[in-house]
């Protein structure tokens, strides 16, 4: 399958993705390590267990591309990797992708907590939605591209509309449980929080849901 053609190292755009794919995992990582400096006593193992998967997962990306720059040093294992690196290492750039994004959710959701804020059950079902659908999403688009030579179909809009809704809703739930305190009731304290917080997020939901109905209706037009 030519699934993620420009990841391929012999592509001239796999530079550019294997440069994002760096820039992604220093995100949790960054985050991590300004936890453990900002620790008036010795911070959780957690946070370096999280810190030391970052690393070891940056080594192992330069590593892999690596492979297809240094021929000189190449022993005969790596010699068939990287002649075959057209074949895995699309598949390795997407994984490792993938494997950020969920550490960057369960950072999210361990930050949170420890500045004292409480994270709901809400919130964590739709971190598991958004770490399971996003990349399901991004299989079947390729799927499509592959397939039809185009951009994504009716399934694959409906899977970004009810991508985008869940981010909405998640930072609108997060920001809103950081800045209420307690158990959020109705009352007149909590609705200028509400109105600033969840505006946004429902316009972007009834966007989304109407862009989608469109293209439903509508499936020829670009």
């Amino acid at each position: 399958m030519d699934w993620f053609e420009r990841y391929r190292p012999s592509e001239r755009t796999s530079l550019h993705h294997y440069h994002f794919t760096q820039a992604l995992g220093l995100v949790p990582m960054i985050v991590v390590g300004t936890f453990i400096l900002a620790e008036p006593v010795a911070p959780p193992p957690v946070w370096w267990m999280y810190l030391g998967l970052g690393i070891g997962l940056q080594l192992l990306l330069w590593g892999t591309f690596a492979l297809h720059d240094n021929p000189a040093v190449r022993q005969r294992w790596a010699r068939w990797l990287a002649a075959h690196g057209d074949r895995w290492f699309p598949w390795f750039i997407f994984l490792i992708q993938n494997v950020y994004m969920y550490l960057a959710f369960v950072i999210l959701d361990l930050a949170i907590a420890r500045l004292g804020f409480g994270i709901s059950v809400g919130n964590r079902l739709m971190i598991l939605s958004l770490v399971t659908l996003v990349p399901i999403r991004r299989l079947y688009n390729e799927f499509e591209a592959t397939r039809r030579g185009g951009g994504p179909a009716l399934i694959g809009n409906f899977l970004g509309m009810v991508t985008t809704c869940l981010v909405a809703g998640f930072v609108a739930h997060t920001l809103t449980q950081m800045t209420t305190p307690g158990e959020p009731t109705p009352g007149k304290e909590e609705t200028p929080v509400f109105l600033f917080v969840w505006t946004p997020a429902v316009l972007v939901i009834i966007s989304s849901v109407i862009l989608f109905i469109d293209r439903l209706l509508h499936p020829d037009r670009k």
